[in-house]
């Protein structure tokens, strides 16, 4: 993934452009790219247990 911070980091702009047109006009066309991707998210903070399991109950 590319990160412009700048409108200079795009370099030819106008090709950029014409890509996102035909990006927009055909949204479907790139699915072939995600196909049979799995997406996880994992926790960054465990949960907590909770109190009665911490007091031996």
């Amino acid at each position: 993934m590319k990160n412009f911070t700048s409108f200079a980091d795009a370099g030819d702009y106008k090709a950029l452009l014409q890509q996102a047109l035909a990006i927009k006009a055909n949204p479907y066309g790139h699915l072939h790219i995600g196909r049979s991707k799995t997406n996880t998210r994992l926790p960054l903070k465990p949960k907590k247990p909770p109190m009665y399991e911490c007091q031996g109950l």
